[in-house]
């Protein structure tokens, strides 16, 4: 840019140079010499190499960054699937809640939460109240089917109660914290909350049924998922715009029907070889008997 910029301020010299003379015929004085206009165009050619070159190496960093940081997350994804079932579980609701939390974040309005007391501690308290419904109903059914946790029925035979007593709490400390000149506010913020727990944690509901009836159904779903996300940037990055000019969504401009199609031919290709591969090991296709925290714990 600074190249540019230097060019750009000796070619408007030259024309400054050559209005003051009153459109009078080219001197000696007033013509541009032949070094000044090859100095010219030596500097816009620097300034052109040089944008080609910084454009080539932000490009080549982004790519390296992506494939780092890109190995590191299917290295993890990976150890998970060795870890365990019940590792794999609490993976998932680790990211329920975080993304309840990105949900929750896009109707904030710092200054109307300032005005309401415990408002943002309130949603917590629904999503948690959701959770341990869910969760302790899956819970309390797995215990029912597996004898070794026949064990921990009499406790969780008291789960509705609980849950029961946890929605009640939250449903009164909602309506106690109702503060006048903010109801509008407050009725949307609640409604934003019951509207991304069900997103959340209902239709995630039998998640953890498939899990610890085999991971094959966790895992092959989501590597899928995986596949086609990476092959779709680098279809996109080789052959991008190559094929077809017409933009594929105007909404996100870096998106191509290249990266696209190539992604459905590769998701396509690695479903049919991984799921045949995969269900071959019986660590991927057997249910759950019992929960335990040993990594990598032996199916009975």
């Amino acid at each position: 840019p600074g190249l540019l910029q230097d060019a750009a301020r000796v070619e408007m010299a030259v024309l400054r140079n050559r209005k003051s003379t009153g459109g009078a015929e080219e001197t000696s004085e007033t013509r541009p010499s032949s070094d000044s206009l090859g100095g010219l165009t030596t500097t816009a050619s620097k300034a052109q190499s040089a944008a080609v070159t910084a454009k080539k190496e932000g490009k080549a960093k982004k790519i390296f960054v992506r494939t780092i940081v890109g190995g590191l997350l299917v290295i993890f994804f990976n150890f998970l699937m060795w870890a365990g079932h019940l590792y794999v579980g609490l993976f998932v609701l680790f990211l329920q809640t975080l993304i309840f939390r990105e949900l929750v974040a896009v109707r904030y309005i710092e200054a109307k939460e300032k005005e309401i007391p415990l408002f943002r501690t309130l949603q917590w308290v629904w999503f948690w109240a959701a959770a341990f419904y869910g969760y302790g109903d899956w819970l309390h059914e797995f215990s029912m089917e597996h004898q070794s946790m026949h064990p921990f029925l009499p406790i969780l035979k008291y789960h509705e109660f609980v849950s029961m007593v946890f929605y009640s709490s939250a449903f009164i400390l909602s309506v106690l914290c109702m503060k006048p000149g903010c109801y509008r506010y407050q009725m949307g913020q609640l409604s934003w909350t019951m509207v991304s727990i069900l997103l959340i944690l209902g239709q995630m509901r039998f998640v953890t049924n498939n899990i610890f009836n085999g991971l094959f159904w966790f895992f092959i779903p989501s590597s899928v998922v995986i596949t086609n996300d990476i092959m779709a940037y680098f279809c996109g990055l080789l052959l991008g715009r190559r094929i077809f000019r017409q933009p594929f969504l105007s909404i996100s401009p870096n998106k191509t029907w290249e990266g696209y199609f190539g992604a459905i031919v590769y998701t396509v290709i690695y479903g049919f070889i991984m799921s045949g591969h995969v269900s071959q090991f019986q660590w991927f296709i057997c249910p759950v008997e019992k929960l335990e925290f040993y990594l990598h714990p032996p199916l009975s």
